[in-house]
């Protein structure tokens, strides 16, 4: 049990991981792709992970969209987790609502904030063009896709450097302007 967490994109998936955290729930990766993805998988095992789940096959290069959710589906399968989270990125928007119909389970798109109880999700979601918040709540496990940015995760990459540049070296130059013939003096 726990949450299953799914994105394309490194940095939506550690923020999910945040989430997960937040709800007091044991976070699962998926982790996809072709080939050798261990690389992505030790990228993946942040702190809050209690399992990785790599999916590695040559059906999923390019992480086109039905092998994604076939992946996926074997995943969940092997997890049975409690909510599943997604990156509601282009890609995880297209998964989503995919997966949760093969599934037979609930889909909740681009969710503000985000609660469990038991088994069922309660989600604020923007609704009408953004012009209100509806709170939305599943009935038993749910694929709920969140946008990036959207949980407030703390950036646990951000490095900062100081370099002198040198401002003697600009690379662009100009040798001669003309005025062309529909160009008016401003």
């Amino acid at each position: 049990m726990g949450i299953l967490i799914y994105s394309d994109d490194l940095d939506v998936t550690r923020e999910l991981v945040t989430l997960a955290s937040k709800l007091g729930k044991d976070a699962s990766v998926a982790v996809l792709g072709q080939q050798n993805i261990s690389d992505l998988t030790r990228k993946a095992s942040v702190s809050g992970v209690t399992t990785v789940f790599e999916v590695s096959n040559d059906n999923l290069k390019g992480l086109l969209v039905g092998p994604v959710v076939d992946a996926l589906e074997a995943v969940y399968s092997q997890a049975k987790p409690d909510m599943v989270l997604i990156g509601a990125t282009k890609r995880g928007k297209e998964v989503a609502p995919r997966l949760a119909t093969r599934l037979k389970i609930g889909c909740i798109s681009d969710a503000l904030k985000v609660e469990l109880n038991g088994s069922n999700a309660i989600v604020d979601r923007l609704v009408w063009g953004g012009n209100s918040i509806a709170t939305v709540v599943s009935k038993g496990v749910a694929i709920v896709t969140v946008p990036p940015r959207a949980t407030n995760a703390p950036l646990s990459h951000l490095l900062q450097t100081s370099s002198k540049l040198n401002s003697s070296r600009n690379r662009t130059r100009l040798f001669s302007w003309e005025r062309g013939k529909n160009q008016r003096d401003r």
